[in-house]
């Protein structure tokens, strides 16, 4: 967070450097599953919140490794251990979106 990137370009890193981020947490389920999830992003793009640990990622490791470039974070980075597959990678995911836009849920 020192490197003064936006939380976009951050939780980018984080999802190719996580085993969970980035839908991974969900991707090998052999059956329906459900998250609830509650947001604290003023956009609601789920795969932005918690960095989308049941939602998929759109971001590609050629994403994260450019952005470490461009934060010169090449020093504290070690290749092996980004992710080596992308969501896309995995066949038979399919994401059903559900979306209640009321802002007062907890008033």
């Amino acid at each position: 967070m020192q490197s003064g990137a936006p939380i976009d370009e951050f939780n980018c890193v984080r999802k190719h450097l996580s085993m969970i981020k980035g839908g991974r947490l969900v991707q090998d389920l052999n059956c329906d599953g459900c998250a609830l999830v509650m947001s604290d992003v003023i956009s609601n793009d789920l795969s932005v919140i918690s960095s989308g640990c049941t939602y998929n990622d759109n971001t590609t490791v050629s994403d994260a490794m450019n952005i470490i470039t461009k934060y010169s974070l090449g020093k504290n980075y070690q290749k092996s251990y980004h992710t080596s597959k992308t969501w896309f990678e995995y066949k038979g995911n399919t994401t059903k979106q559900i979306k209640n836009q009321e802002q007062n849920h907890c008033n």
